[in-house]
């Protein structure tokens, strides 16, 4: 992929390099790409397009794991619940002070 860069920039000079502020062993600068470079194609609309299926599916996905937590939580509070009210009914002193 072709990159352009701000000619004018001055954070690089216009090299579309900058300082990392990280050196070599051997004592060279190291340098990265600086954050005016721009890439100069478009994206691929199918790679987009997938990119979005993902991440629908993604969410539908998370949507039914959490349905299904709920539902075990519920589940887990009703039977918490039939438990105390047996318990409740075989001891009449249960739960009083």
């Amino acid at each position: 992929m072709n990159d352009e860069f701000d000619p004018l920039c001055e954070k690089c000079g216009g090299t579309g390099k900058c300082d990392s502020g990280g050196f070599q062993p051997w004592g060279q600068p190291i340098f990265i790409e600086c954050d005016c470079v721009m890439p100069t194609s478009q994206p691929n609309i199918s790679t987009v397009q997938q990119l979005i299926a993902d991440r629908k599916r993604a969410i539908r996905k998370q949507e039914r794991v959490e349905k299904i937590a709920q539902k075990l939580k519920t589940q887990q509070y009703l039977e918490e619940r039939s438990a105390e009210e047996a318990l409740m009914r075989s001891n009449p002193n249960y739960g009083r002070f």
